[in-house]
C-alpha cells in the first residue's frame, strides 16, 4: 500500500545509512598495504590497480569512491571484480547491493543482500537493507521479518525501528505499534529529524495535535532546510485555522521547493481566507499550470495515490485506524474518483464534509461527484457553497459550468467558464470546454478561436 509514500520514505531513510565498511574484504593484503589502499584517492587507486590487478581490496575501495562520485556503473564493475576474486566476503555483496538499490535494480539488489546475509548472518545491517528493498516492492511481510531480525541482532540501532515503524504505519496499519517503534528510534537517536517527522505525521492522522506539533517543531529545529517538515506543520496549522502560522510554513516550504504544487495550492487557499483574492488568483494560476504539467504531484502527508490499486480491505484498516480524520476521507474520495468508483468517492467525500463542514475541497469534491452521478441539485448546492467560501476557486467554476451544460443550461455554463478562464487563463482544458459550449450555442467563430487557443 501507498507505494509512492514508500518510495519517498525509503529513499530518504536509506540515504542516511553509512557507507559499507572494509572489514574482511582482502585478507591476503599486508596490514601496511591495506591502510594505504583504504586511504588512497581515486587517481592513486587507478594507478595501483593498473599494475596490481589481483587486489580485491583495491577494487572494493575504488568501487566506494566511484559510488561517492555517482559513477555507478564503474562502481558495480569494480564490486563484481572484487567478488570474483574473493567470492565469500559479505561486504562486497552488500556494497554492490547498495549500488543496485540506488539504481533501482531491485532484483539484483535483493540477490546481493541475500548473499551477504548467507555469508554473514550475524550482521543486522544486511537485513535492514534487504528489508528496505522488500518495503519498496510493497512486500510487507518479508520486510517486517527482516526488520524484526535486525532488531533481534542489534537493539542499539535506531534505523530498523524506524523502518519497522514505517511498515506498521503504511502497510499493516497499526498506529500503536508504529508509535512505539518511532518512539524507540527517537530514544536511540534523538537527533533524527526524519523520525520526528514520521511520528508527527502519525499523530496528525490520529488528531493528536499537540504531540504532532511538538514533533514537527523538533524536526524543523533539527533540519531547517527540509520543505516536507514545513509542509506537514503547515497542514496542522491549516486544520487548526492558525492562518498566519500556516502561511508562514507553506511560504517557507515554497522557498525551499519553488515547484511545489501542494504548497502553492494551500497558500492560495490561505489568501482566500484572508480576503486576498487577487493574490489567490495569481498563485492558483501558477499552481494549475504546474499541476497540468506534472500530474504526479503528491501530498507530503502520504495520501493515497491514484496510480496505485489499493485493496478494499486495506482501505477499511486505514479508516478503522484514523476514523475521525476528515483529510483522510477526502484523500479516499480523490482516490475513488480517480478510479471512477463514484459511489465510494461520494461516500468518502460526504464523510469528510460531515467531519469538517468548512472544508472547501471536500464540498467541491462531493459536489463534483454528485454531478457525475447526475444528482444535480446536490452538486450545484455544494459547488455554490464552495464558491461562496472561495470565490477564486476557478476549478469549481469550471466544474459547475459542466453541471449546467449537462442540464442544458448553456448560457449559465458559459458564464461559469468565462469566470474560470478570467481567473486562470492559459489552462487548455478550460478553453476546450468553453469551445464546446460556444459550438452548442451556434457561436462557431468564437468556438474555433477557443479551440485554437486550447
Amino acid at each position: 500500500m501507498l507505494k509512492g509514500m514508500y518510495s519517498k520514505i525509503l529513499l530518504l531513510c536509506l540515504f542516511g545509512a553509512a557507507f559499507c565498511s572494509c572489514r574482511n574484504v582482502a585478507v591476503d593484503e599486508p596490514a601496511s598495504k591495506r591502510e594505504w589502499i583504504e586511504d588512497a584517492s581515486l587517481a592513486e587507486l587507478n594507478g595501483f590497480i593498473s599494475s596490481n590487478t589481483n587486489s580485491p581490496l583495491a577494487y572494493y575501495n575504488r568501487a566506494k569512491l566511484h559510488y561517492a562520485a555517482e559513477q555507478y556503473n564503474e562502481a558495480i564493475a569494480d564490486c563484481s571484480v572484487c567478488i570474483s576474486a574473493a567470492p565469500n566476503v559479505a561486504e562486497s555483496y552488500r556494497l554492490r547491493g547498495w549500488i543496485n538499490d540506488r539504481l533501482k535494480n531491485y532484483n539484483e539488489a535483493l540477490s546481493d543482500y541475500s548473499k551477504a546475509i548467507e555469508l554473514s548472518p550475524e550482521h543486522a545491517d544486511h537485513y535492514v537493507q534487504r528489508g528496505g528493498i522488500y518495503a519498496t516492492q510493497n512486500l510487507a511481510d518479508p520486510a517486517l521479518a527482516d526488520f524484526n531480525k535486525a532488531i533481534e541482532l542489534d537493539q542499539t540501532d535506531y534505523f530498523p525501528y524506524q523502518m519497522r515503524g514505517i511498515i506498521y504505519y503504511g502497510a499493516i496499519i497499526d498506529p500503536v505499534l508504529a508509535e512505539a517503534d518511532y518512539g524507540k528510534a527517537i530514544e536511540l537517536w534523538p537527533e533524527s529529524s526524519y523520525t520526528h517527522l514520521l511520528r508527527g505525521v502519525l499523530y496528525y492522522w490520529l488528531q493528536k495535535d499537540d504531540l504532532a506539533l511538538a514533533d514537527f517543531d523538533r524536526a524543523i529545529e533539527l533540519k531547517p532546510d527540509d520543505a516536507s517538515c514545513y509542509m506537514s506543520r503547515g497542514a496542522l496549522y491549516f486544520r487548526q485555522r492558525n492562518i498566519e502560522a500556516a502561511l508562514q510554513d507553506y511560504s517557507t516550504a515554497l522557498e525551499l521547493e519553488p515547484d511545489s504544487y501542494a504548497a502553492m495550492k494551500r497558500i492560495g487557499d490561505l489568501f482566500v481566507l484572508q480576503g486576498r483574492l487577487d493574490e489567490a488568483v495569481e498563485i492558483y494560476r501558477k499552481c494549475l499550470s504546474l499541476y497540468f504539467s506534472n500530474k504526479d504531484s503528491f501530498s507530503v502527508l502520504g495520501m493515497p495515490s491514484a496510480s496505485i490499486e489499493i485493496p478494499r480491505a486495506q482501505r477499511e484498516k486505514v479508516l478503522d485506524a484514523f476514523p475521525e480524520c476528515a483529510e483522510l476521507h477526502l484523500a479516499w474520495a480523490k482516490y475513488f474518483f480517480s478510479t471512477q468508483d463514484y459511489d465510494d468517492a461520494w461516500s468518502s467525500a460526504n464523510r469528510a464534509v460531515e467531519l469538517s463542514s468548512n472544508n472547501v475541497d471536500a464540498l467541491f469534491y462531493r459536489g463534483f461527484i454528485s454531478t457525475l452521478l447526475e444528482r444535480y441539485p446536490e452538486g450545484e448546492a455544494d459547488m455554490n457553497k464552495a464558491l461562496q467560501m472561495n470565490p477564486a476557486f476557478c476549478v469549481a467554476y469550471f466544474a459547475r459550468g459542466g453541471l449546467y451544460k449537462m442540464q442544458g443550461s448553456l448560457k449559465a455554463a458559459l458564464v461559469d467558464l468565462d469566470k474560470a478562464i478570467e481567473l486562470c487563463d492559459g489552462i487548455a482544458l478550460f478553453h476546450w470546454y468553453r469551445a464546446s459550449i460556444l459550438a452548442d450555442l451556434g457561436r462557431y467563430d468564437e468556438a474555433l478561436s477557443d479551440h485554437n487557443r486550447a
